[in-house]
């Protein structure tokens, strides 16, 4: 049957917003007020570019006979069997570095103070999460996950529109925007741009929505996907610069968690209660993002098939380790995050669609459209390497700083 255009485009929105886009005001404040919306849609439209090209890719590959499913399948048959490890190795990279950042979340925002009545350390929290993770994990079937997730975008759809509306009753009341906000830190725009990709997370999803929407024509696609490609966009955005200029700059890398400290945003019963309700949606969407990094290590440590779901120790090793490095990068979640946006996610959506599409179709493209390829996946590589230095010295030197 196929999925419909409507289906198309919830499942874009779905797979693009995400809880990454609650660090995005922190990342606003890192850049500015100015650079930020500047940066993020030249970044958006980037992003967007690249997904085009997979797309493309896929269709150029299915005229030749080739059909391509998965991001690696297109990648080994572009670039040859090392085109599909390096997207699989940074797949699990990517995935493995989310399930971290869940953990930091959960230490980040967990309410502790309105349920115990104390601060815990963050530690703690990370630990007593690790039983609940690996609870999660033990469905062995992908649509054995769909509740989870279902609950986990309802938790976070309420969220953001809280989020918004808070952020508009501010700026109504106070008039306009907040005081002594910097308009530009270059110094600063690596750690941005880390942050931003590792919100747009619908790079490894346009394969998938695409194949299930097989029987539709390109221009009936891009009728559903373009669209959801804008609004989730035109949200994230909203997201980081309308909370930027409503509440200020921020130093915590949870939204709601910074503007539960600060008192604002709403009264704290109501605030402590949307901190609880995100950190439920983050954990009901660890296995979910666990998943991909557990088939990709089931494959190819384990030789089980493609597809697996893994045995009892993997998942054991997989959840154990991702609380042990979010127990050893310590309340640092903006960091983190730009770590891994910048160090695996930057690979897979700024640096390997041209790639991919320059070998795909080099023949048949004129020289401005390669020198573009060419320049987008340059830019993606200063962009990784560059986001991934700046953000590792600045959580080393935040970690060395706490010891």
């Amino acid at each position: 049957d196929g999925a419909s255009g409507a289906s198309i485009f919830v499942n874009v929105l779905k797979g693009n917003l995400g809880p990454g886009c609650l660090s995005l005001p922190y990342a606003f404040s890192k850049a500015g007020a100015v650079l930020a919306p500047s940066a993020f849609f030249l970044i958006a439209c980037a992003a967007l570019y690249n997904m085009t090209l997979l797309l493309e890719c896929r269709g150029a590959l299915q005229r030749r006979g080739v059909a391509c499913q998965t991001y690696g399948e297109l990648a080994a048959a572009a670039l040859g069997p090392r085109g599909k490890d390096i997207v699989d190795a940074f797949i699990a990279i990517t995935q493995c570095g989310i399930c971290c950042v869940y953990f930091v979340f959960l230490a980040d925002s967990f309410p502790s103070e309105f349920v115990f009545r104390h601060e815990l350390e963050p530690s703690v929290l990370i630990l007593a999460g690790v039983p609940v993770m690996f609870l999660l994990m033990l469905p062995r079937e992908v649509k054995q996950l769909a509740p989870f997730s279902a609950i986990s975008n309802a938790l976070l759809a309420v969220s953001l529109v809280w989020i918004l509306i808070c952020a508009g009753q501010r700026l109504a009341q106070q008039g306009g925007i907040a005081h002594d906000l910097t308009p530009a830190r270059p110094g600063q725009l690596f750690l941005f741009v880390g942050n931003c990709v590792y919100s747009m997370e619908g790079i490894g999803l346009v394969l998938p929505i695409r194949n299930s929407a097989a029987h539709l024509e390109g221009p009936a696609f891009g009728r559903a996907f373009y669209p959801a490609m804008v609004l989730a966009f035109s949200t994230l955005l909203g997201v980081g610069l309308l909370c930027l200029l409503a509440f200020g700059e921020f130093s915590d890398g949870s939204v709601t968690a910074e503007l539960l400290r600060r008192g604002m945003g709403g009264p704290p019963w109501a605030l402590a209660t949307l901190n609880a309700a995100l950190v439920a949606s983050v954990v009901l969407t660890y296995p979910l993002q666990a998943r991909p990094a557990v088939e990709i290590f089931a494959e190819r440590v384990l030789g089980h098939p493609p597809g697996s779901d893994g045995t009892l120790a993997l998942k054991v090793a997989l959840v154990a380790g991702t609380a042990a490095a979010a127990c050893g990068v310590g309340n640092n979640l903006g960091l983190v995050i730009g770590v891994f946006g910048a160090g695996g996610s930057s690979v897979l959506a700024l640096i390997m669609p041209p790639l991919i599409r320059l070998k795909v179709g080099k023949v048949d493209m004129g020289l401005w459209k390669q020198a573009l390829l060419v320049a987008t996946a340059a830019g993606g590589t200063v962009i990784g390497v560059g986001g991934t230095w700046v953000s590792v010295r600045s959580l080393v030197r935040e970690i060395a700083a706490g010891a």
